[in-house]
């Protein structure tokens, strides 16, 4: 973002620094969503079926750090 300073005009280089930290954001998610399907917990079966009883532990599980 620092290069692109003055090649473009204001507005757009502060649009496109905004898509670069909104895409880290999502990229974060899905690795925090990706590492809990390798780590289940918070989670318990019932019926056939996974009832969340954690939400804390399901965000934060030993596979996310």
């Amino acid at each position: 973002m620092l290069f692109g300073e003055g090649r473009v005009g204001p507005k757009l280089h502060f649009f496109a620094t905004c898509m670069v930290a909104l895409g880290t954001v999502l990229s974060s998610t899905d690795h925090g969503r990706n590492s809990w399907m390798q780590t289940l917990d918070g989670v318990a079966w019932e019926q056939g079926r996974i009832v969340v009883t954690d939400w804390w532990r399901v965000v934060v599980n030993p596979s996310w750090p």
